[in-house]
């Protein structure tokens, strides 16, 4: 009995190990297995803007073939990396600049490089100025160094400031939320969202409220506040 038992046990494990290196199926895998990988224009370099818009190609795609020769747009089945993530990140083909500038190297993979890879290079194009606006109706000046902008609050309450980026090719876009930090100067008069730019009017006096981007490029809004209601 014990013998049969043994006997049974190594033609199963034998069985199940031949199985798993494909030595006994004749049959075709029920999922095609993916022989190459193309980067959309994998041979051409991209660029997105260090503030993503609607314009940029933030997101990439990726044509798979597989060894049955049908093709598809795969993204989301690949494992995707930058190769400088100071620069920037991707996932799932979704890049999001970290810096104000550079290069990475984005590559795809299937099952870890074992299989394919295809790499592209992305450069962010920079972000050259800023602007400050406000969603309410309020009237923002600026001097004529564009540098120092001014507003007058007579009402409590909260207000949307909006941080308008200029990139090098010239592109503007507005209300930028990401790698964007906003500080009120005095608390007392009026606070701001650090990352939202809705400043909330409290008392009359003046503040200074300070935007940064990428903690790089800086501009300051004075505010009046005389609540006369």
């Amino acid at each position: 009995m014990k013998t049969e038992l043994k006997h049974s046990l190594s033609t199963l494990i034998l069985a199940a190990f031949m199985l798993g290196c494909g030595g006994t199926s004749d049959s075709d895998p029920l999922i095609p297995e993916i022989v190459s990988i193309e980067i959309d224009g994998t041979d051409v370099n991209s660029s997105v803007h260090a503030i993503i818009i609607d314009a940029d190609p933030s997101q990439l795609t990726a044509t798979v073939t597989y060894d049955d020769s049908t093709s598809a747009n795969a993204a989301d089945q690949l494992d995707w990396e930058s190769n400088d993530t100071a620069v920037m990140t991707v996932l799932n083909g979704r890049i999001t600049p970290v810096a104000n500038g550079g290069t990475a190297a984005i590559s795809a993979s299937y099952r870890g490089r074992l299989f394919t890879t295809a790499d592209k290079n992305v450069t962010i194009t920079p972000l050259s100025d800023i602007n400050i606006t406000c969603e309410q109706d309020i009237n923002v000046t600026v001097d004529s160094n564009d540098t120092l902008y001014h507003a007058e609050f007579n009402t409590a309450g909260d207000y949307t400031l909006l941080a308008n980026g200029i990139f090098e090719d010239n592109m503007t876009v507005s209300a930028i939320g990401s790698n964007i930090e906003w500080k009120s100067s005095n608390t007392n008069v009026a606070t701001v969202g650090e990352t939202t730019g809705i400043i909330t009017i409290i008392a009359t006096g003046t503040a200074d409220i300070n935007v940064s981007v990428f903690n790089d490029i800086n501009k300051t809004l004075l505010i009046d506040v005389n609540i006369t209601q």
